[in-house]
C-alpha cells in the first residue's frame, strides 16, 4: 500500500509539473484548458446464496466503494503544418475500488472482478494516462498513446472494464464519404502488470439511415494456456463483427453479430492442432412513449446468443469467448441481470469453471423484457425480466440456467447525484440444483 501511495504522489507531482511547464512556455491563457472531473459511488450490498448451490450456500453483505479523479489538459497548441493547428491533450484518470464492512477478504465470485484491477483495497491506481494528438502532421487524424479507455462493438468484443488499455490508437475520418475508422494495438495488463495478450484490430463506421460498423479484433496469446483440456501455445483468435444502430424518433435499435476463428498449437507435437470457432448475436430495441400527464415511459426488449462448445468435436472449440469483453463494474458484474450479470459467454457464479457457469455448460442465451415507468415526483421505477439458457450443456441436463426479476427505484438531481434502491431475485435452473438467490442494493453516487 505504501508503494502504491508513493507511486500516486509521484504521478501527481509529475503531472502538475507538466501543467506548470506548459502554462509557462505555451500561450496557455487562450489556447489550453484544464478540466477536472470526479465521481464517487458507494453501494450497500447484500447477496443471498452467491454459490448457487444447496450445500455450502454463502451469504455476503458489504459496502462497495468506487471513486475516480480525472485531470485533462486540452488544446495545447503544438504546430500548424498544412495550415491546420496540431494540438495535444494530456489526460490522467485515477481510480480506486474496494469493500468495507465485510468480516472476511474478498471471496468468490467477487475475486474474479477484483483480479482485473491493480488493487482492490481502495488504494488509488492509475486508470488512464495518455497523450492525444489532434490533426497530427496537419492531417485530420487523431493519435492516442498510453493507457486509455476503449470499447469495441459496444463492449461485446473488447472493453478496458475501467482499468484502461496500454497502447496506440489512430482515429481517421474520411470526410468525403463521411466515414470514420480507427486502428488500435493494445497490451492489456492484469494484476501486477502481467501481460499475456496482444490485441490488434480496426473498425470502420459507415453512416446510412443508421450507422453500420465493421470491425476486426485479433487476440494473440504470448503464454501457455489450456484449450479443450490441452496445454497449448501461440493461441491466436480472430473476431469479425458487424453492428447496425438506428435512432428513429421514439424508437432505437442496436444489432450486433460476431464470427470467431483461430487456432493454437499443442505443446505435445503428437497432438492435433486446436481450432477456434464461434458466433454471437445481440439485438436490443427500445421505445419511448408519451403517456399524457403521467409523463414519459420506456419499454425495452433484448435477445442475445453466444455459441457453446460441442463435446463431440475434440479438437475444435466452438465456444464464443473474447478475453476482454465488457464484464465488470467495480467488484460486481456488468451484464444482463442485476444478480446474474451475464454476458453472452459467462456469468456471475462461484463454480470452478472459467466462465462461471455449471460444469459442461458454455455459451449463454438471454431474453430480456423491461420497462421504465413515468416518474412520480422525479422517482423512476424500472422492472426487468430475464430468461437465461446455456448454448450447450451435458446431455443429462436441461439448458435452462435460470430466470431473474429486477426491480429498481432511482432518483437523479441534474445528472449529478443519483440515489437508487434495487432488488433482484434469481431462480436458478436445473444445472445449478439450487434455491433462489437474491441481491439487495442501496446506492448513492455523485459526479462533477
Amino acid at each position: 500500500m505504501q508503494k502504491s501511495a508513493k507511486t500516486l504522489r509521484t504521478s501527481f507531482v509529475f503531472f502538475f509539473i507538466f501543467i506548470l511547464h506548459t502554462s509557462y512556455f505555451l500561450p496557455f491563457a487562450h489556447s489550453a484548458t484544464l478540466d477536472l472531473t470526479t465521481s464517487a459511488r458507494i453501494r450497500g450490498l447484500s447477496y443471498k446464496n452467491t454459490t448457487l448451490t444447496t450445500e455450502g450456500a454463502r451469504n455476503q453483505s458489504f459496502f462497495s466503494e468506487r471513486a475516480d479523479l480525472g485531470l485533462m489538459l486540452k488544446n495545447i497548441k503544438l504546430d500548424s503544418p498544412r495550415g491546420r493547428d496540431t494540438t495535444m491533450d494530456v489526460g490522467l484518470l485515477l481510480g480506486a475500488i474496494g469493500i468495507s464492512g465485510s468480516t472476511v477478504p474478498i471471496q468468490s465470485p467477487f475475486d474474479r472482478a477484483a483480479s482485473r484491477y491493480p488493487n482492490s483495497n481502495l488504494t488509488p491506481y492509475i486508470q488512464n494516462a495518455y497523450v492525444k494528438v489532434n490533426q497530427f502532421l496537419g492531417y485530420p487524424w487523431q493519435l492516442t498513446l498510453g493507457r486509455q479507455p476503449f470499447e469495441l462493438v459496444g463492449g461485446l468484443l473488447a472493453s478496458d472494464n475501467g482499468v484502461g488499455f496500454t497502447g496506440l490508437r489512430i482515429d481517421y475520418p474520411f470526410r468525403s464519404w463521411e466515414m470514420k475508422t480507427k486502428l488500435f494495438m493494445f497490451e492489456p495488463s492484469s494484476t501486477g502488470g502481467v501481460n499475456s495478450l496482444d490485441l490488434y484490430g480496426f473498425s470502420l463506421e459507415i453512416p446510412s439511415e443508421g450507422i453500420w460498423e465493421l470491425s476486426a479484433l485479433i487476440e494473440k496469446d504470448k503464454t501457455t494456456t489450456v484449450a479443450l483440456n490441452t496445454p497449448v501455445q501461440g493461441a491466436v483468435r480472430t473476431f469479425y463483427g458487424l453492428r447496425y444502430s438506428l435512432e428513429y424518433g421514439p424508437l432505437s435499435f442496436d444489432g450486433q453479430g460476431v464470427i470467431q476463428s483461430g487456432s493454437a498449437k499443442p505443446q505435445n507435437p503428437a497432438q492435433s492442432k486446436i481450432t477456434y470457432a464461434g458466433t454471437a448475436l445481440l439485438f436490443k430495441g427500445k421505445w419511448t412513449q408519451e403517456m399524457g400527464r403521467l409523463g414519459i415511459g420506456q419499454g425495452r426488449l433484448s435477445f442475445g446468443k453466444g455459441s457453446g462448445d460441442h463435446s463431440d468435436t475434440l479438437t475444435r472449440d466452438e465456444a464464443f469467448f473474447p478475453s476482454y469483453g465488457k464484464r465488470f463494474d467495480g467488484l460486481e458484474r456488468a451484464g444482463f441481470g442485476d444478480f446474474y450479470g451475464a454476458s453472452l459467454y459467462d456469468a456471475f457464479g462461484s463454480t470452478s469453471t472459467a466462465n462461471g457457469l455449471p460444469p459442461n455448460a458454455s455459451g449463454v442465451q438471454v431474453f430480456n423484457l423491461g420497462a421504465t415507468f413515468p416518474p412520480y415526483n422525479g422517482i423512476y421505477l424500472d422492472i426487468d425480466y430475464y430468461i437465461f439458457q446455456a448454448g450447450t450443456i451435458g446431455s443429462a441436463l436441461t439448458k435452462s440456467l435460470g430466470k431473474e426479476w429486477d426491480v429498481r427505484l432511482h432518483y437523479t438531481i441534474k445528472n449529478k447525484l443519483t440515489i437508487q434502491v434495487a432488488f433482484a431475485s434469481f431462480s436458478p435452473g436445473n444445472p445449478y440444483n439450487s434455491t433462489t438467490a437474491k441481491r439487495f442494493l442501496f446506492e448513492a453516487s455523485g459526479r462533477f
